[in-house]
């Protein structure tokens, strides 16, 4: 674990000059939930895997870390100092790893954070993943990085419409989207894992 600008993040170096895969986890995660799915779909990739800013529970015992919390009053200033701070990650990250290609992939709150953060212009991404969430603001257009929405049809805290109406919102905007539903849950299991992985190798042929 070390710190890239103000989060604190598990890190593994891969290849020099190599993609840079940056998981960010959801409610109640931190980095060590989340950074083994780098092994699966970019291996060679430097992985760094931020733990989001807040303590979850608000009120302890803390067991994990979120990007915001439940409260609708708060969210959009917490969205927008989460951002902030993912921004000074990212750039630190740039600064140490270079300016090769960066996936930015989330996780239901990590996968909102993924969208808010990955479809602002310029993106500081080369590929956007965002899995089992839902977009919060109206973003991005064809300038946009490659994006993929995934969402489970079984998913039970972040309904599958979550994620087709992102889909649809993104399409509208000309963003360049693609839309995967897998008969899953609210989790990462392996048709959410094979379609994760057909996606970079067709927008980044070095993945394997």
């Amino acid at each position: 674990m070390r710190d890239f600008g103000p989060l604190r993040c598990y890190f593994e170096r891969g290849q020099e000059g190599g993609t840079v895969f940056m998981p960010l986890h959801g409610r109640g995660g931190t980095s060590r939930d989340i950074y083994v799915l780098g092994h699966a779909v970019a291996r060679g990739a430097h992985i760094v895997a931020p733990d989001a800013p807040l303590p979850w529970p608000p009120e302890g015992p803390v067991t994990g870390r979120a990007w915001y919390t439940q409260n609708e009053g708060r969210r959009r200033e917490e969205l927008l100092k989460a951002r902030e701070q993912l921004g000074k990650c990212i750039a630190a990250v740039k600064r140490e790893l270079g300016d090769g290609p960066l996936v930015l992939l989330g996780f239901s709150q990590g996968a909102v954070m993924t969208l808010d953060t990955g479809l602002r212009n310029p993106s500081p991404a080369s590929v956007l993943i965002a899995l089992s969430g839902f977009l919060y603001e109206d973003l991005g257009g064809p300038e946009s990085p490659p994006t993929l929405v995934a969402h489970g049809s079984m998913d039970d805290v972040i309904r599958v419409d979550a994620g087709r109406s992102a889909h649809e919102r993104l399409r509208k905007r000309g963003v360049p989207v693609e839309y995967r539903e897998t008969p899953t849950d609210h989790s990462i299991r392996h048709p959410v894992i094979s379609a994760i992985k057909a996606f970079l190798r067709e927008r980044l042929p070095a993945a394997r």
